[in-house]
């Protein structure tokens, strides 16, 4: 992984690009150009933050549901807030896999030419009536994606975007925020060399998927052993390894971080030959032709 400093950052890391990309979806919802985003990935790469940020943005401020979510409370929300709103349903992946709150979901985002109806039969009597037209619309953030069907169909009805991390991805953010320091709430500061030497060892320690919700618990446990006079690396290295994945995990994202380390090399000692690339990648990675292909348009 290769340090970035103000002076020679890029414009936009690979983690805003992805992002960026969201935004746009986010926007095309608010413009009312689309009735529904459903975006997955791994927790801790910002979906719930940059969609209410782009909401806000624009002046919108969602209806949030999260956690739990039964089809009875759905049916009510969507009823409540049938015209003009958005829905922000996130981390309701149990609830997701509910055949009844897809239906619902399915309902609400799509009907006989543009006219939604939902419709929610029932023996208990409602304060509502058990059909109506919906009008607002709705975006999903979730950790993973439901299996079956009856799910795909509700997809069917979205824009969908995955935003997903790898580590080497997350550590090129991580070197952007180290780069400009960190001031803990207290009102102490890192200075932006003592940040990148713990994203070094950040870096060089990992043995668990990051994210980025990771990196501030870390300035804050380094500026806790500074204030007291004890040693950082260990507390640090304990919240690298908590919560350890099996270890054909860990192989796997350490063949995958060794491999793009081959393909940077390769392009930085041959920027011009792509011929010399590929031959300095197979030959110290052990890969093929085909993944340095892969690899290199998964860069960009």
């Amino acid at each position: 992984m290769i340090r970035l400093s103000l002076a020679d950052a890029p414009k936009a890391t690979s983690l805003e690009r992805k992002q960026n990309t969201l935004r746009h979806y986010v926007r095309m919802v608010a413009n009312g150009q689309a009735h529904a985003l459903f975006c997955f990935g791994a927790g801790g790469g910002g979906k719930s933050t940059v969609v209410t940020e782009t909401l806000l943005e624009r002046g919108i401020r969602p209806i949030v549901l999260n956690s739990h979510l039964t089809a009875l409370g759905l049916f009510q929300t969507l009823w409540q807030y049938r015209t003009d709103e958005i829905l922000l349903i996130e981390d309701c992946e149990q609830s997701l896999a509910s055949p009844a709150v897809q239906g619902l979901l399915r309902s609400a985002l799509s009907g006989v030419g543009d006219q939604r109806t939902v419709t929610y039969t029932t023996s208990v009597k409602l304060e509502m009536p058990v059909s109506f037209t919906f009008e607002s619309r709705v975006i999903i953030c979730a950790n993973s994606l439901p299996k079956g069907e009856a799910f795909r169909a509700l997809l069917s009805r979205c824009l969908i975007y995955h935003l997903e991390l790898t580590n080497d991805e997350v550590l090129e953010q991580f070197y952007l925020i180290a780069s400009r320091g960190f001031r803990c709430p207290s009102g102490h500061h890192l200075p932006a060399d003592v940040c990148l030497a713990v994203v070094d060892y950040v870096s060089g320690n990992a043995n668990r998927r990051l994210n980025m919700r990771l990196l501030i618990p870390i300035f804050r446990t380094v500026q806790y052993a500074m204030q007291e006079n004890v040693s950082w690396e260990p507390l640090v290295k304990n919240q690298l390894q908590e919560l350890l994945p099996t270890p054909n995990v860990v192989e796997a994202v350490r063949s995958r971080q060794q491999e793009l380390r081959c393909l940077r090399q390769a392009i930085q000692r041959y920027p011009k030959s792509v011929k010399d690339q590929i031959r300095y990648f197979v030959s110290e990675s052990g890969r093929s032709r085909a993944t340095y292909f892969r690899l290199k348009k998964g860069l960009g």
